[in-house]
């Protein structure tokens, strides 16, 4: 067995449910993890999620917490989106208040990966408010959530490497807040589509799980692309809105991306999402393909 000394949890999706039934049973996975630690060890947590926060009290680890909530070591004191795009963050670690530029970030739920290294740069004692500049440079990686321009002009959020209940509805909301945004594309956003592939791992929990994707989808788009026999269901929920978004069913994404090309215009932004067995990033290749 390889000794460990640190422990970074993020939260608790609904990412193997098949495996161990409910979040409940993920969480305590995680907390195995957290409480092997050593107490020279360091367990850095997610104030925001009860679940990875409660870890703490399963350890012997020095515990940083971070996120929004009072708890938090490293705590989001206020958040604004950046003219130019992206977000402003003002943290507090301790008495001391950082300011964060984070111009190359998406959506609000990405800010969290900046607030998680600066705990582990408390823990590391490191020189904070160069950790704070270096953080400007933070990028969402390929496939989550990360912007790809068309040739048509309009631009994709590409999530095809992943995808729980939970980040498909948050995509889903930053989807809908996107004309609100200062758009990389455009000042002026076009047509919001989305074109989402099948929650996998859900258990019994998969129909319920993608109706409800159905309902955000009718709420966030006006074109709703299903991809896969689970998300026909989320696209029967989305018809049953009214009024609701243009939608269209498809088996596999190899159908969809010479169908959708045509049809897509200048300024108009595309959430791109399923589970990775889907492999939705066909869809991200033919669309941003320039042959």
């Amino acid at each position: 067995q390889i000794p460990f000394y640190s422990a970074l949890v993020t939260r608790i999706g609904s990412k193997n449910l098949d495996k161990f039934g409910n979040k409940n049973m993920v969480a305590h996975e995680h907390t195995s993890l957290v409480s092997a630690l050593p107490k020279s060890g360091h367990a850095i947590l997610n104030a925001d999620d009860e679940l990875v926060s409660n870890m703490a009290y399963h350890t012997a680890a020095q515990v940083v917490l971070y996120g929004t909530s009072t708890a938090a070591t490293v705590r989001l004191v206020r958040s604004v989106r950046l003219p130019s795009g992206g977000f402003a963050l003002e943290v507090a670690v301790g008495k001391r208040h950082y300011q964060l530029s984070l111009p190359k970030l998406v959506a609000f739920s990405q800010t969290y990966a900046a607030l998680a290294a600066l705990a582990v740069a408390h823990l590391l004692e490191k020189d904070l408010d160069r950790a704070a500049a270096a953080l400007s440079e933070l990028h969402p990686p390929a496939g989550k959530l990360s912007l790809v321009p068309t040739p048509s002009g309009a631009l994709i959020l590409d999530s095809s490497r992943e995808a729980t209940p939970e980040s498909m509805l948050a995509a889903l909301h930053t989807l809908r807040t996107w004309s609100a945004l200062p758009a990389e594309a455009s000042a002026k956003a076009g047509r919001r589509i989305a074109v989402l592939g099948d929650l996998t791992d859900q258990a019994g929990e998969t129909i319920g799980a993608h109706k409800k994707i159905g309902r955000a989808a009718a709420e966030s788009t006006h074109i709703f692309v299903a991809v896969g026999q689970h998300m026909r269901y989320a696209g029967g929920e989305a018809l049953l809105r009214r009024p609701g978004p243009d939608v269209h069913h498809f088996l596999t994404p190899s159908e969809v991306g010479e169908w959708i090309k045509p049809y897509l215009a200048a300024n108009d932004v595309i959430l791109i999402m399923g589970s990775p067995d889907m492999h939705m990033e066909k869809i991200v290749a033919d669309l941003s393909n320039t042959t």
